[in-house]
């Protein structure tokens, strides 16, 4: 099918209700209606009452069900997220004995999704063009610098394809937040799909929203895409950041304490930074680089910013806030596997009367910063709440808090909350107006003179 074709029908062809077993993608009809499935004649009964709801239909060949999501993808999808080179298929493999969506390549060999480089229309042509689908479906996988967000909610409709029987809390964010951008049906038709412009709230990923239902945002993840747009909802890419701040101000708790040691550069405190990077460690770099803003995967790959002592301040920084400084170790190995490493990481130092890296002084000015600044934090937090309970001079809200930062820093005051080591925005370091000060005392203050940052 060419892509003149399929955007001819994404104009021309009406919508049909969509029908699908659950959590079998292969199994739909092909759109969204008020009318009953389509079923092989010889199956069909002209004298049975006909259902009102969605119901399983018998499964068409493989070939019949990929056209189908094909045309509905082209017909549904926004244009400008159809038109960016950010797509590939998927193939469901068993994986420890459990089924496995993997992204993979047209012919259906599993790939990394960073590797996803066509459009919708050229996949959907790839696949249309194959004589023997080996596919189980088509993913989309943004990219962080992209800025388009996909929240996903799991297990948060009683009964499938019924708005009305999705959680009152998901419903209400829905309507109040995201009516003007692309939603869609999960594969089950129990669970919803939300892409939308914007940057994540926080770098945690998932959250439960009651025993049965979960919500999950990623910047960078494949999304399985269905196609099955639901009602009243356009076919297009709205800008929701207030949404996206609603999910995590509904449903992801405060981060627990993490656990602390005491930050030293005796040699005994970093034991294991010469190992080979641990699942763990691989599993926290992935997180540093997909789930903020985008200048921190270019940090991480080594694209720096003018200062070198900057940039590796704002690493540390960074790493702290995902791992905790209970292991210096593990901050040293993590920091080590990024582009920015270089010689003058090894440049003997003195901290504290001992003898140490260049490295391992960033690291620990790094870690006394991130704690005094989640101490500052927790001062102003407990502040707040008492001017709250007094029933006056109580700062309403984060936006409220950010003016009175603002103003501070007019009439002089450095806030000390830019470092991002606060608990919750840890990308404002790449930006902090104060951060030169900072990266200037891991680089000179305590190194014994040091020099001077730069270099």
């Amino acid at each position: 099918m060419s892509i003149s074709r399929n955007r001819q029908r994404r104009k021309n062809t009406p919508p049909r209700e969509a029908h699908a077993a659950d959590d079998d993608l292969l199994t739909a009809s092909a759109e969204h209606t008020d009318q009953a499935p389509d079923v092989p004649d010889d199956d069909h009964d002209d004298n049975q009452e006909q259902p009102s709801k969605p119901q399983h239909t018998v499964r068409p060949n493989r070939m019949a069900a990929m056209r189908e999501l094909c045309e509905r993808l082209m017909r549904h999808v926004p244009p400008e997220l159809a038109e960016m080179p950010r797509w590939g298929t998927w193939v469901r493999l068993e994986k420890d004995g459990k089924p496995t969506k993997v992204p993979c390549t047209i012919g259906g060999r599993p790939m990394d999704h960073h590797g996803f480089d066509a459009t919708l229309p050229q996949v959907v042509d790839a696949v249309l063009g194959c004589r023997q689908v080996s596919v189980d479906g088509i993913s989309y996988s943004a990219q962080a610098s992209d800025r388009i967000v996909f929240v996903d909610f799991d297990h948060v409709a009683t009964r499938p394809y019924d708005i009305e029987s999705v959680r009152p809390s998901v419903r209400d964010v829905l309507r109040n937040h995201f009516g003007g951008t692309y939603v869609e049906w999960s594969q089950s038709g129990h669970g919803l799909h939300v892409l939308c412009r914007g940057l994540k709230s926080d770098w945690r990923c998932r959250a439960e929203i009651d025993e049965h239902s979960r919500v999950e945002v990623y910047c960078d993840q494949p999304a399985v895409m269905t196609g099955l747009l639901i009602d009243g909802h356009p076919s297009q890419l709205a800008n929701c950041q207030d949404g996206i701040d609603a999910c995590y101000n509904l449903w992801f708790p405060e981060p627990a304490p993490r656990e602390t040691s005491v930050v030293t550069v005796d040699d005994a405190a970093w034991r294991g930074w010469d190992r080979p990077l641990t699942a763990d460690d691989d599993a926290a770099i992935r997180s540093i680089v997909g789930n903020h803003h985008p200048d921190v995967a270019g940090l991480w790959y080594g694209e720096r910013r003018g200062d070198r002592s900057l940039d590796d301040f704002a690493l540390a920084c960074l790493v702290i806030h995902e791992i905790g400084d209970r292991d210096l170790g593990r901050i040293e190995r993590i920091m080590r596997a990024s582009g920015l490493r270089r010689p003058k990481w090894d440049e003997r130092r003195t901290v504290d009367g001992i003898e140490t890296t260049w490295l391992r002084m960033t690291i620990v000015n790094a870690a006394r910063r991130v704690r005094a600044n989640a101490a500052a934090a927790e001062q102003r937090r407990r502040e707040r709440e008492a001017a709250e309970a007094r029933g006056g001079g109580a700062v309403e809200d984060d936006r409220d808090v950010a003016e009175a930062d603002d103003a501070g820093q007019v009439n002089g005051e450095v806030p000390d909350a830019d470092i991002a080591c606060d608990g919750d925005r840890p990308t404002e370091l790449l930006t902090s107006a104060s951060l030169d000060e900072h990266a200037v005392e891991s680089a000179g203050s305590e190194s014994g003179g040091g020099d001077g940052g730069d270099d």
